[in-house]
């Protein structure tokens, strides 16, 4: 009688110590989707506070068009498309999956102000920040660099997945000075983050914007997190 008491005992201690084990952090590897729900997405807030629609899979918008290409394309340009977050992104990977469609042979444009003397691609980045939303302080505002994705060569290729390690030399600030630079402010930003998303921008600048002229392009955003 002893000895099936004890038994008994015993599988019931292991049951609440298993139920137990599953209420505590595991150390394994995790993974936070952010919600794609359209009007928390906005591209370029205060300037043209543009929510995006719902698609099928993840959400969407249509790229705005110029009737005449560089150098003589004319407004409107979208550069950041972002949602406020307010929860620690400070170590893990940040991810992008996103997918561009595209009717006839539509090139993008980017030079939208004439200090724009660069010749570098559009392209798409990650991008996360701390504090007010278009702020200048160096070391607050955060963009993936070397990793990015140039607009053109995306074009109709499928599924295209950005994953940027959050590691200071993977980013540069809003100068362009290296997150190795700036080691304790691309960690604090990083701690308190207050918009996370991703730009698009090309010559001398990250997200100054692009539109498109000679057809249409629509980019889907399938998904957006952060994986440790």
């Amino acid at each position: 009688m002893k000895a099936a008491f004890f038994c008994v005992f015993a599988l019931f201690l292991c049951q609440v110590a298993l139920d137990y084990r599953c209420l505590i952090p595991q150390s394994e590897s995790s993974s936070v989707q952010v919600p794609l729900k359209p009007r928390k997405w906005i591209i370029d807030p205060e300037i043209h506070n543009v929510p995006l629609y719902r698609k099928e899979q993840g959400i969407g918008f249509m790229f705005p068009v110029s009737p005449f290409p560089d150098p003589n394309a004319i407004s409107p340009w979208y550069g950041y498309c972002v949602r406020p977050w307010h929860q620690s992104i400070i170590r893990g990977d940040l991810v992008l999956t996103f997918r561009l469609n595209s009717t006839q042979g539509p090139v993008f444009n980017y030079k939208s102000e004439s200090g724009n003397t660069c010749s570098a691609p559009p392209a798409i980045r990650l991008y996360f920040q701390s504090g007010d939303l278009y702020n200048s302080i160096d070391g607050t505002r955060w963009w993936s660099n070397p990793v990015h994705s140039v607009l053109a060569d995306a074009l109709n290729a499928g599924e295209i997945t950005l994953r940027v390690p959050l590691d200071p030399s993977q980013w540069s600030s809003t100068f362009g000075h290296s997150g190795s630079d700036l080691v304790s402010s691309f960690y604090e930003s990083a701690a308190s983050p207050t918009y996370i998303g991703f730009t698009m921008g090309g010559g001398c600048f990250f997200g100054h914007g692009v539109n498109v002229s000679d057809g249409t392009v629509e980019l889907e955003l399938l998904h957006f997190g952060y994986a440790e």
